[in-house]
């Protein structure tokens, strides 16, 4: 709102999806920053391979339980509806 306008930025960037449901509702939700990238990516290629995305947002992480994450990331947004699967 007008009434709260922050006096400096944040140490770390907020990364907020707003969307919108399959009931008209309209909802958001904070993500991290990995999972801001899949969606970026998404976004950019409509496909990817997670093991490539991963290797280029977190190189020195790459493992499978960063791919785990991903593809969790990945249902949490197929599920609200963020994504949609044809």
């Amino acid at each position: 709102s007008p009434d709260y306008l922050p006096l400096q930025a944040p140490e770390q960037p907020y990364y907020l999806v707003v969307y919108r449901d399959s009931d008209d509702q309209v909802n958001f939700i904070e993500l991290s920053i990995m999972s801001y990238f899949l969606l970026h990516t998404l976004q950019e290629q409509q496909t990817i391979n997670i093991a490539d995305c991963l290797s280029k947002i977190l190189p020195e992480n790459s493992d499978e339980s960063l791919e785990s994450s991903a593809i969790e990331a990945i249902q949490q947004f197929v599920n609200k509806q963020i994504i949609l699967i044809r």
